[in-house]
């Protein structure tokens, strides 16, 4: 959610910014389910905007659980995190989801 060379001297902030994280992976991944079950598994990802939202909560999922396994400081794992500032690009989709007409499931 937020890079900062100072946050281990901040903990309030730090506190903050992971339970933030954790609030909204959690309601990617009950959305992700809620519109699997809605559209149908296939219908799913035959949306671009599923597929980035797919990844996006994946990469949540496995930040999340790497974190608590004490595997938060690994390479790869902060290399997944980068993956996550996609997130902005799933509030465009919500907006192109807003439109009348729109048939796209995602």
């Amino acid at each position: 959610a937020f890079e900062d060379i100072h946050i281990e001297q901040r903990k309030v902030i730090r506190t903050i910014l992971e339970y933030a994280d954790k609030v909204f992976s959690y309601i990617f991944v009950i959305e992700m389910l809620l519109k699997w079950v809605a559209y149908g598994f296939k219908v799913y990802f035959t949306n671009a905007w599923c597929w980035l939202d797919f990844l996006i909560v994946d990469v949540s999922i496995i930040s999340l659980t790497a974190n608590w396994m004490g595997y938060s400081e690994l390479g790869a794992i902060k290399s997944l995190r980068t993956l996550r500032a996609l997130r902005p690009l799933r509030a465009l989709s919500r907006f192109e989801g807003m439109r009348v007409g729109n048939s796209h499931p995602c």
